[in-house]
């Protein structure tokens, strides 16, 4: 008889945080023999007029990932999230689980990583209380007047006339594009359990997101599916400055649902931080999952 397969994991990213930052965890993912794939979100660096880069466009992007493997190649699909993630995963999954599909192929689980988990008809903005956190900055030019637009659009021209000299120098100004957002003291609060050499290669590979993914309503999620019951995990990070344990707690319990919580004493980046527990916690929470 052989062996049982591992599931294919598909990662979702949280914000600020492009795809190319978890390739440790990737690598990890693989090096223990799970397929894994990593969902480039609309939202993050937006291409386009990032007032259309809505956590639906994210979803979007979540599914176009997975629906090829679970219909095309009948794969069984953990679905792990991070941050920001949780809010375009629970619409993403919705009826995707094995047992509403009846099918080979659908996803088995969902695993939360200090990732939002909110509810219908609401916004991530909503969630956290209605404004945004004080590491956050966010650029919403619906609020500016029109002499401070045109003063926000000459100002990011000249700077991104000067990027050549930094890739990275519109990313890390003050005032982030309009419609975007950025992140400030991003080291102590995404990576302050890194060391100084390799949270300042984060830090710079942090980007801009789309403020209207913060603000634009999920529809009906994935978590709170009867599907999914006995096939939600949550890895809690104890040493979260960006998203503490308390706040992740009560997400958890306002959902109503239950979680097996596994804790790992990391910061809001153990993508980074620790790839090798992830996976080792991922792989525990999985066999909790069954067939």
């Amino acid at each position: 008889m052989s062996p049982p397969t591992n599931p294919t994991i598909v990662l979702v990213p949280g914000a600020w945080q492009p795809s190319s930052l978890y390739t440790p965890l990737i690598t990890a993912f693989k090096n223990a023999g799970f397929p894994t794939f990593i969902v480039d979100l609309p939202s993050c660096e937006p291409q386009v007029d990032p007032q259309t880069t809505t956590v639906t466009i994210d979803a979007d992007a979540i599914r176009q990932v997975v629906l090829p493997l679970i219909e095309q190649e009948g794969k069984d699909v953990v679905l792990l999230c991070h941050s920001y993630g949780g809010v375009p995963l629970g619409p993403a999954a919705a009826g995707l689980s094995k047992s509403t599909r009846g099918s080979n192929g659908g996803v088995v689980g969902l695993v939360y990583m200090c990732a939002a988990v909110v509810h219908e008809n609401a916004s991530m903005l909503e969630a956290i209380g209605g404004e945004y956190f004080p590491y956050m900055i966010p650029n919403s030019v619906s609020n500016q007047s029109h002499f401070q637009s045109c003063i926000s659009f000459i100002l990011e021209a000249s700077i991104t006339s000067l990027s050549h000299l930094s890739p990275r120098l519109t990313q890390q100004s003050s005032q982030p594009g309009p419609h975007l957002a950025t992140i400030k003291n991003g080291r102590s609060i995404l990576f302050n359990d890194i060391d100084d050499t390799a949270a300042a290669t984060l830090v710079d590979g942090l980007v801009p997101h789309s403020t209207a993914a913060f603000e634009s309503k999920v529809s009906a999620p994935a978590w709170a599916e009867d599907a999914y019951r006995g096939r939600l995990a949550y890895l809690r990070t104890t040493k979260d400055e960006a998203f503490p344990s308390h706040a992740q707690d009560h997400a958890m319990q306002s959902s109503g649902v239950g979680w097996a919580v596994s804790d790992l004493e990391a910061g809001h980046a153990p993508y980074a931080s620790c790839p090798e527990r992830v996976v080792e916690a991922v792989g525990r929470v999985i066999g909790g999952f069954g067939g």
